[in-house]
């Protein structure tokens, strides 16, 4: 694997563990259960407006899974490799 690759996930794993990292996520999952409702939405731009909204935090809220999941594949990858 490449260095500068591995770098970069240790440097995610290494933020993933820290209590900022925690907090950041306790914010966004509160901003997720406070923009989740149809409730306040006056027309169509307001709705795709939130739908946006909650799209970019489900994003930031799935990384740390989508980057160990990433990491994982590139390791099968590299011992499939090493095996042919």
């Amino acid at each position: 694997m490449d260095r500068e690759v591995e770098k970069y996930y240790n440097n995610l794993f290494d933020l993933f563990r820290t209590e900022g990292w925690k907090q950041i996520m306790q914010e966004v999952e509160d901003n997720i259960t406070a923009t989740n409702s149809v409730v306040d939405v006056k027309d169509n731009e307001d709705l795709f407006f939130k739908k946006g909204q909650l799209q970019v935090l489900t994003t930031f809220r799935r990384l740390e899974e989508t980057v160990d999941l990433a990491w994982q594949e590139m390791e099968n990858r590299g011992r499939y490799e090493e095996d042919v």
